[in-house]
């Protein structure tokens, strides 16, 4: 820490429709004296100062104060475009950004959502801690005058509507507001097929593209309706991929609180690689899930282990998009296919450019001796990337490569339509070895990747394919691979890591939903309880 400028939020305040924000400053000696307030649209990257003010103390610790006019900065928020906004201390005189965050235990449990009127719109400020580096942040969004007060409505006689609606038995399952490509698309589908007389409803953005992928449009809610918010408070069962909030229509905490269905989080991918301890932890703030489902008995036991679920939590239930991926429904043809995961550190044009990753794949696309074999097994190369890449696409420019952003091609279908691939860390790649297709893992910043947090995985031996890292070793794998030179122990890996392959897992998920109940652990959710822990915790470190 001692070559790190730290921001820590100390007090965080609501008055008059501004935010008062103070807190303290490590290693200022790093940092010229002075400062403003940047503020930035994660969207637009729009940004705006306003001045912050210094203090320095006889002990040579320095204290920030500035405050955020919710009015000035968001009264122009628009109807159903939910905006996240970064907030930063900006070093006048070298232009370097450093995040407001690691907040004090009352600062995180005490910070207020706040709205206010803006014409005829009602714009919502809901300030929350990133789940990564507890950077304080807040999302903004508008809702029409008229639908707030119907969410009001709504609030003061949910007790009374939950009531009204049990014998309905409503079942809400969603992605992300905009997405029906995954296991949360492929589980409604199913229910639709199966057991059309359930109320199972799917939530999405009406105009979203993937919505053609739902089966039944009549059981589709448009984000931010008015059945969206009536639904989500009565729904007895909450089924996600993701974080439940985020199939949510608004953010605000009181709303959140009357959200009392159980909530099942089928898992988007097999855990590999990266920890995801701070992502899906059964005791991470911001998320609360009831129960969770696993591929494998080897997962469950990662997730006892490395997530902290109680073993009652999780049903190996296998994913309900390898219902379709064991469908041979569509032809496989000779083709390599690179998937790159992104990476949050690669945050604007300079570091994308600068960084290791483009350097590599960059060099990989461009290879002569890779081109050459793709020309010899007259195959074509796909590069699928996350469509955080999409503002890069002009440096992967390449003849011998077919460029697509994953959303605007189903992954599925690229899964099953190439022979080969070559990823670093995407958990995709389980997906794709799972038809008993070689996989190639390009490691080659593992470390930084990883982090300080151990991997769920024993890397390199647990991974279903080749491990390298550098370029040599893989043309090396990957000329094997094309010889048909692929591992028996390959095999045995991916056993390991999934249980099933019978084209069941949808129903079983289903039957997991019916089972799951309510998480005992919701009680340490509770601020009295938090206030407990954090007493007894320093008290044990005093008796030491």
């Amino acid at each position: 820490m001692g070559n790190i400028v730290k921001v820590l939020l100390t007090s965080a305040r609501l008055k008059k429709n501004k935010y008062f924000l103070k807190g303290k400053i490590l290693n200022i000696n790093l940092l010229n004296k002075e400062v403003n307030l940047l503020v930035r649209n994660r969207t637009t990257l729009d940004e705006k100062t306003f001045p912050c003010t210094l203090e320095m103390t006889r002990k040579r610790q320095c204290y920030f104060e500035c405050h955020l006019d919710n009015i000035s900065l968001f009264s122009d928020a628009k109807c159903n475009q939910e905006q996240v906004i970064d907030i930063f201390l900006l070093d006048l005189k070298n232009q370097k950004k450093y995040k407001i965050g690691n907040p004090f235990f009352w600062v995180r449990h005490t910070i207020r959502d706040h709205h206010f009127k803006s014409n005829d719109n009602i714009v919502t400020v809901c300030p929350y801690f990133t789940f990564k580096k507890n950077n304080l942040s807040f999302k903004v969004n508008a809702m029409k005058t008229r639908e707030f007060q119907y969410m009001r409505w709504l609030l003061a006689f949910s007790w009374l509507l939950r009531f009204l609606f049990k014998p309905q038995n409503i079942w809400l399952v969603g992605e992300l507001d905009y997405k029906a490509q995954d296991n949360g698309m492929h589980f409604y589908n199913y229910m639709r097929r199966a057991h059309p007389e359930k109320k199972v409803y799917y939530v999405v953005d009406k105009s979203s593209k993937e919505r053609m992928n739902l089966l039944d449009k009549s059981n589709v809610l448009n984000f931010y309706s008015k059945k969206h918010l009536l639904f989500t408070i009565v729904a007895r069962r909450i089924i996600t991929t993701h974080h439940p909030d985020y199939i949510y229509p608004t953010q605000l905490k009181r709303y959140k609180k009357r959200v009392k269905g159980i909530k099942v989080f089928i898992t988007h991918g097999v855990f590999g690689v990266k920890n995801m301890y701070k992502n899906y932890g059964n005791f991470v703030n911001g998320f609360h899930v009831d129960h969770i489902t696993a591929n494998s008995d080897y997962e469950k036991n990662i997730m006892i282990r490395d997530l902290k679920y109680r073993k009652e939590q999780i049903s190996v239930t296998g994913m309900p998009r390898l219902d379709q991926l064991f469908n041979n429904n569509i032809e496989c043809t000779q083709g390599l296919l690179i998937m790159p995961t992104w990476r949050d550190w690669l945050l604007n044009e300079e570091a994308f450019i600068n960084s290791e990753f483009y350097t590599r794949f960059s060099t990989l696309i461009n290879n002569d001796k890779i081109n050459a074999l793709m020309k010899s097994y007259n195959m074509k190369i796909t590069l699928s990337l996350h469509p955080n890449f999409r503002r890069y696409t002009h440096y992967f420019a390449n003849e011998y490569v077919n460029l697509v952003f994953q959303g605007d091609e189903s992954v599925q279908k690229l899964i099953k339509t190439h022979s080969i691939m070559i990823t670093d860390y995407s958990s995709v790649a389980f997906d794709f070895s799972f038809l008993r297709k070689p996989v190639i893992f390009y490691v080659f910043d593992i470390e930084r990747f990883v982090g300080n947090h151990t991997s769920h995985l024993n890397i390199p031996e647990d991974l279903p394919g080749a491990c390298v890292k550098d370029l040599d070793e893989l043309i090396y794998a990957l000329e094997h691979y094309l010889k048909g030179d692929w591992p028996k122990k390959s095999s045995g890996k991916i056993n390991k890591l999934i249980k099933y392959n019978d084209q069941c897992s949808s129903e079983r998920v289903y039957q997991a939903c019916v089972a799951a109940k309510k998480s005992r652990n919701r009680i340490t959710e509770s601020l009295i309880i938090k206030v407990i822990k954090v007493f007894k915790n320093k008290l044990k470190r005093m008796m030491v």
